[in-house]
């Protein structure tokens, strides 16, 4: 093993083996023996540094950094640090990194962040083999009320095998690898603008879950974005609450729901590549707008948008649909499902999008079509695909559609890396992070104070993330 690169004698740094004794002082030659110890004596500015090992047993984290000294708990310089079946229960903390840690093995769960935990960051965690498919489970949890400003990124989630899709599914065993609950919207302390960024989701039921009902009006300013998601049997990402940006995803080979936005305000589902899954977005709630998404090979809609979701659900109204690219869709049947599927009393706005398949690009399901609520303009369709109004009939060349490239110069559907198979780097095309989560640790001990810095902004009621869909000029992003 290397040896490690922070300071052995800086007293600032705390040093745990994994002994689950009362031992030590925490120096690197008299280390703690459980972090519980660690944590005890932590204060905010310090690092609990974890020596290789395993650590078993659950952990409960009540302490904080401070907004300008977080408090970080990471493995030290390559160490392989193993949480080992178990679950760090954060409670009111706020202000902590967690970094570079293995949590393997937890039936029913390895995170859960409860009640008003702020600017917390949770990177380069990897998840494996987390949540017992024969029970509900939920790798990573935020809950509680109040919580607010926390970063999930750079980590891996990852299963062995998808859960068998022909079991009979309830709420009692469904896999979940992240959720974000809506807090207690009842006393006015919802959960609100979390980032969940540049993750990896791997043979789960649900990759990522945000929200849990179906009438919630309330603003959350949460973002997904830049994730990969791949073989999650019943949602890639679904989100029930408004006021969300799903961006920059990747969803694969999930052969139900890829993305579905079910209820709530304006959010937002743009620049999103999904292939080779079942339904590809699916729509319900008010307000929302799906824009630049390349969507290749669906077995079912490329797009559905619902009357509304659940017998509570929020009556479909306000939805834009633009400049997408649907690429073959109920696997290219020309009697089955449209390329969008429409339900006929919604408010609905669908222009210069693409459909190059085999079908109808768009159809209206229920009992009444109401036209006066729907404009569908100015789209185009190639290949063998009807030109119902508003959908023109188009030769496009695509840069290579063998091997799923569809870029073209057409001014229809999507344009940028998302038409693109090859791997892309969200560095390019990333959010910046809000000014109330901290940045990274660095490589360098001696400049871990100066990586407190923090970036973009969010102000207190969260107008800010809530401007990026309602019109306000959005912050310039650094490339």
């Amino acid at each position: 093993m290397k040896n490690s690169s922070f300071p052995k004698d800086d007293p600032k740094y705390l040093w745990v083996i994994p002994a689950d004794e009362n031992c030590g002082h925490g120096t690197f030659e008299l280390p703690f023996g459980r972090i519980a110890t660690a944590l005890s004596k932590a204060r905010p500015g310090q690092v609990i540094v974890l020596k290789a090992g395993n650590y078993p047993g659950d952990v409960n984290i009540e302490t904080s950094g401070s907004f300008d000294k977080p408090l970080y708990i990471v493995a030290d310089k390559g160490a392989e640090v193993i949480i080992s079946g178990a679950r760090w229960y954060f409670y009111d903390a706020c202000d902590i990194i967690v970094s570079g840690l293995a949590f393997k093995d937890s039936p029913l769960g390895s995170i859960a962040v409860l009640g008003a935990c702020e600017r917390n960051r949770f990177e380069k965690l990897f998840f494996k083999n987390c949540g017992d498919p024969q029970k509900a489970s939920c790798t990573m949890f935020f809950g509680g009320s109040g919580a607010s400003c926390n970063i999930v990124d750079f980590c891996n989630f990852e299963r062995p095998l998808p859960p068998p899709v022909n079991r009979k599914k309830s709420p009692g065993n469904m896999t979940v690898g992240l959720m974000i609950s809506e807090g207690d919207s009842l006393e006015g302390k919802p959960i609100t603008d979390h980032v969940i960024r540049r993750n990896r989701f791997v043979n789960y039921d649900y990759g990522i879950l945000i929200g849990a009902e179906d009438a919630t009006m309330k603003q959350y300013g949460h973002i997904v974005a830049y994730n990969t998601i791949d073989k999650c049997i019943s949602e890639g990402i679904m989100v029930k609450c408004g006021d969300t940006q799903v961006r920059g995803n990747v969803i694969t080979a999930c052969p139900n729901n890829s993305i579905s936005v079910v209820t709530g305000e304006g959010s937002i589902i743009e620049d999103n590549r999904i292939v080779d899954s079942g339904l590809g977005i699916r729509l319900g709630g008010r307000g929302h707008t799906v824009s630049n998404n390349c969507i290749i090979r669906c077995g079912q809609e490329a797009v559905r948008v619902m009357e509304k979701n659940g017998a509570n659900g929020v009556a479909t109204q306000n939805i834009i649909i633009e400049q997408n690219t649907c690429a073959g869709w109920s696997n290219n049947k020309p009697s089955a499902m449209p390329g969008i599927s429409i339900e006929s009393s919604s408010c609905i706005i669908i222009k210069k999008n693409m459909f190059w398949g085999s079908g109808d690009p768009y159809r209206f399901t229920g009992a009444e079509n109401c036209k006066e609520k729907q404009l569908i303009s100015d789209n185009m369709s190639a290949r063998s695909c009807a030109t119902p109004d508003g959908v023109i009939a188009g030769h496009v060349e695509f840069v290579s559609k063998e091997q799923d490239n569809y870029e073209n110069n057409s001014g229809y559907g999507a344009a940028g890396w998302m038409c693109r198979p090859e791997p892309y780097d969200p560095d390019k095309d990333m959010l910046e992070e809000p000014v109330c989560c901290h940045s990274e640790i660095s490589d360098e001990p001696e400049d871990l104070e100066k990586d407190n810095e923090l970036e973009d902004e969010i102000d207190n009621d969260g107008s800010l993330s809530r401007s990026l869909f309602f019109g306000e000029d959005e912050p310039e992003n650094n490339y």
